[in-house]
C-alpha cells in the first residue's frame, strides 16, 4: 500500500505591509519554503501595500517534511530584495486544520538570520574504543545549498565540531554555497552528543551562522552517522511582531492517503460509470447523485477534480459533463439558479476547462510573453493604472501580441490571448489570469533538479551572479518535493481514494437516507398487506413490490465504503505488524 501527501495552499492576499522604499511604498512577492527550501514563488504588486495575489500552488512532498514557511519580500531594483517578514507552520500545526485546513489571516513575524538556514551537510563519523579512552573521527566531506549570507550571492563556509569541551574546524572556502572540504578532524577521550556547525567566514563583525545538526551520545554509539544531513538552526521561540509586520491571508491545506492495490478501487468506479453510462430514470437515485448530495459545499470543486480525472482517464469526461449539466437543467425551477458557481455541473466543467485547456494556454501565450520579457515592453493589464505617457507603446504591444496570436495559433488561442487584454476584469480573475501567464513563462522547466532561487536582473542572475540567462541553475530542489499543476499524470487510485474519502464524511448522511427509505418502504408494504394476506397477493398476480431505487442506490454505496474501509483496516495491521518483526529483529 502506498502512500501520498500533497500541500495545497493559496496565497490569497496581504495587509498593512510595512514601508521599505523612500516613496512610502513597497513591491511585495512571496516566496514559500519546504523545511528551508525554495518551491513556489509569486508574482511582485508593485506599489502596494495591501497586495492581493490569489495564487494556488499543489505540493507532492515526502512524508517527512516538517514546515511550510512564507516570506513576503520588497523587491528592489538595486541591492538585494528586503525581508518584510515570514510565517511558519509546522506539519503538526497544518495536520490538526485537516480536512478543512487553514484559511485565516497571520500576522508577519520578523526574519532572525540564524533562524533561516537551508541545504545539507555530508558527513562519515565513527567512534572508536581504545585502551585510553573514546576516539571520534568526524569526516567532514561536503555541504551544498547554504544560505548566501554575503553581497555576492555566496559565503564563506567553513564547518565546526564540539564534542564535550573540545572543538575543532575546518578550513574556509571562500566564495561558494557548495564547499567541498573533505577534511577529517579527530577528537580524543570526550563523552556526550556530537554538534556540527556551519559558519560563513567575515572578515569584518561576526560570522553568520548557516545551519547545524547534532548527534547523542546513544546515535554515536549504536548507529554511527554517514550521509546527508539537514542543516537546522537554533532552537528557539518565534518571536511575535503583534501584527507591525503586516498579515497575509493563506489558505492550507495538507492531504495525506494511503493508497490502496488498484483492485480495491474499481467497485466504487464501476458504480461512478454506471451512474454517467447507464443513468436511471429519477436522476436522483444514482451513486454519482447520492455523491453529490452529500457532499459539502466547500469540497465540491475536490470531487469534481476527481471525478474529471477519473473520468478523463477512461475517456469518459464528454460523458460526464454531459450527464451533470442535463441533471443540473433538469433540477433547476429558477433560471436565475442554473449552473450556479458552487454546483457540482459548474465545478466540473471549471476543472475540465483547466486540466485541458491550460497546458494548451501555455503553449499558446509563451512565446508573446517570453518576447515581452525579452523587449522589456511596459504591459499593464489594469487600465485604471496606465500612464497617459505609455498609452501608445501599450496599445501597439497588445495589438503584437493579437497579431501573433492571429498568425501562430486557432481560433481558442485568439480568443484566450484576447480574454487577457479585455478590460473589464475582476481584481480576482485579473490575478489568475496573470499567475496563469507568470507560469507559463517560468524558466524551471519540467521539474529541473536545479533552479534560481533570485531573479535575472542587470544582465546576471541575483542569485548567484552568473551573467547567462540560461545557466544551470545554483540551488538544488528537493528530489522529493515537485510542484504539482494540471499536467501531473492522471492516477486513478489516488483520485478514487479521495473520493472514498469524501464519501467516508458523508456516511452518516447516507445512513439516514437509507433508514429514511427503509422506514417507507415498510409503510407501503403495511399499506399493501391490510386486509389482504401476502398469499392473497401471490394468487391476485400482484407483483412483489421491489424495494425503492434510493434505497438500492444508499446501500450499494455504503457497502463500497465498508469494504473499503476494512482493506484499509487490514493493511494497516499488516504494517504494524512488519514495524514490530522489524524491531525485534533489530
Amino acid at each position: 500500500m502506498a502512500r501520498n501527501i500533497s500541500l495545497n495552499f493559496r496565497v490569497v492576499e496581504g495587509r498593512d505591509l510595512p514601508a521599505k522604499d523612500v516613496s512610502g511604498n513597497s513591491d511585495p512577492y512571496c516566496i514559500v519554503k519546504v523545511d528551508h527550501e525554495v518551491v513556489a514563488r509569486t508574482a511582485t504588486v508593485w506599489r502596494n501595500l495591501n497586495p492581493f495575489w490569489g495564487e494556488e500552488f499543489t505540493l507532492h512532498l515526502p512524508l517527512d517534511f516538517h514546515h511550510l514557511a512564507f516570506y513576503v519580500l520588497d523587491e528592489d531594483t538595486i541591492g538585494h530584495d528586503d525581508i518584510i517578514g515570514k510565517i511558519s507552520l509546522s506539519k503538526e500545526t497544518i495536520a490538526a486544520a485537516s480536512p478543512r485546513g487553514i484559511d485565516s489571516w497571520l500576522n508577519l513575524s520578523p526574519v532572525d538570520p540564524d533562524e533561516e538556514v537551508q541545504g545539507e551537510i555530508h558527513l562519515d563519523v565513527k567512534l572508536v574504543a581504545e585502551a585510553q579512552g573514546s576516539r571520534l573521527r568526524c569526516h567532514i566531506i561536503e555541504a551544498r545549498d547554504l544560505a548566501p549570507r554575503d553581497l555576492s550571492g555566496t559565503s564563506d563556509p567553513f564547518a565546526r565540531i564540539f564534542w564535550g569541551s573540545q572543538s575543532l574546524e575546518t578550513v574556509t572556502i571562500k566564495k561558494t554555497r557548495f564547499p567541498h572540504w573533505d577534511e577529517v578532524l579527530e577528537l580524543h577521550g570526550e563523552e556526550g552528543p556530537l554538534r556540527v556547525e556551519v559558519w560563513d567566514w567575515d572578515m569584518v563583525g561576526k560570522n553568520d551562522f548557516l545551519g547545524m545538526v547534532e548527534f547523542s551520545p546513544e546515535v554515536l554509539l549504536q548507529c554511527p552517522p554517514s550521509g546527508w544531513f539537514r542543516l537546522l538552526p537554533f532552537a528557539s521561540a518565534e518571536e511575535d511582531a503583534g501584527g507591525k509586520l503586516g498579515a497575509l491571508r493563506l489558505k492550507v491545506r495538507l492531504a495525506e492517503e494511503r493508497i490502496l492495490p488498484s483492485v480495491y478501487y474499481q467497485p466504487l468506479i464501476e458504480l461512478l460509470v454506471e451512474s454517467v453510462l447507464s443513468p436511471a430514470q429519477d436522476d436522483t437515485v444514482t451513486p454519482l447523485a447520492m455523491l453529490d448530495e452529500v457532499s459539502s459545499g466547500e469540497s465540491r470543486q475536490d470531487i469534481a477534480t476527481q471525478l474529471v480525472k477519473i473520468f478523463l482517464g477512461r475517456g469518459l469526461a464528454v460523458p460526464l459533463l454531459d450527464y451533470l449539466n442535463l441533471r443540473e437543467v433538469s433540477r433547476t425551477t429558477d433560471p436565475n439558479t442554473l449552473f450556479r458557481s458552487n454546483s457540482l455541473a459548474s465545478k466540473s466543467m471549471e476543472q475540465f476547462m483547466k486540466l485541458v485547456g491550460t497546458p494548451y494556454l501555455h503553449e499558446v501565450l509563451k512565446p508573446c510573453v517570453n518576447r515581452i520579457f525579452e523587449e522589456k515592453k511596459y504591459i499593464e493589464l489594469d487600465p485604471c493604472k496606465i500612464e497617459l505617457t505609455r498609452t501608445r507603446s501599450v496599445g501597439l504591444v497588445t495589438f503584437q501580441m493579437e497579431r501573433a496570436a492571429q498568425g501562430s495559433v486557432p481560433e481558442l488561442g485568439k480568443l484566450l490571448v484576447l480574454r487577457a487584454f479585455v478590460p473589464h476584469q475582476n481584481v480576482n480573475e485579473l490575478n489568475q489570469w496573470l499567475s496563469a501567464i507568470r507560469k507559463a513563462s517560468v524558466c524551471n522547466e519540467d521539474m529541473l533538479p536545479s533552479c534560481h532561487p533570485g531573479v535575472f536582473r542587470g544582465n546576471r542572475w541575483t542569485c548567484c551572479l552568473q551573467q547567462d540567462r540560461t545557466v544551470q541553475g545554483c540551488s538544488r530542489t528537493h528530489s522529493a518535493v515537485t510542484l504539482g499543476d494540471w499536467s501531473d499524470p492522471l492516477d486513478p487510485d489516488t483520485e478514487a481514494q479521495m473520493v472514498y474519502g469524501q464519501l467516508l464524511l458523508g456516511r452518516d448522511k447516507l445512513r439516514k437516507k437509507y433508514i429514511e427509505f427503509s422506514e417507507e418502504e415498510i409503510k407501503l408494504e403495511q399499506e399493501v398487506t391490510k386486509g389482504q394476506s401476502c398469499l392473497e397477493e401471490e394468487r391476485s398476480g400482484v407483483p412483489e413490490r421491489e424495494r425503492p431505487p434510493t434505497a438500492v442506490a444508499v446501500a450499494r454505496l455504503l457497502a463500497v465504503i465498508e469494504d473499503l474501509e476494512q482493506a484499509h483496516k487490514t493493511f494497516e495491521q499488516q504494517e504494524k505488524e512488519q514495524v514490530a518483526r522489524g524491531s525485534l529483529h533489530s
